[in-house]
């Protein structure tokens, strides 16, 4: 989030997605899976998460990272639409 503030402010057109989790309690079980981090650390991350999910209207499109063939998927179109309508 923070970064894409930057880059807008430069005064750059950037074209903007968030890639969001499902859910908060979705997020919590795949870093649980993972088994990488912390409880603390995990803590932590979910909060900051839910800060930026807070912010996800302020980019350009939304994509919810349920499936991530599907993710993959939205993600190439919106960039090749975004390059065609800039020429």
């Amino acid at each position: 989030v923070q970064g894409m503030r930057n880059i807008r402010a430069s005064g750059l057109n950037p074209l903007t997605i968030f890639i969001m989790p499902p859910s908060l309690p979705e997020l919590e079980r795949r870093l649980r899976r993972r088994g990488t981090d912390s409880d603390e650390a995990i803590a932590l991350r979910l909060a900051n998460a839910q800060r930026e999910m807070a912010a996800s209207g302020e980019f350009d499109r939304i994509i919810v990272n349920d499936d991530l063939a599907a993710a993959v998927a939205e993600f190439k179109a919106i960039v090749a639409m975004d390059r065609a309508a800039r020429g």
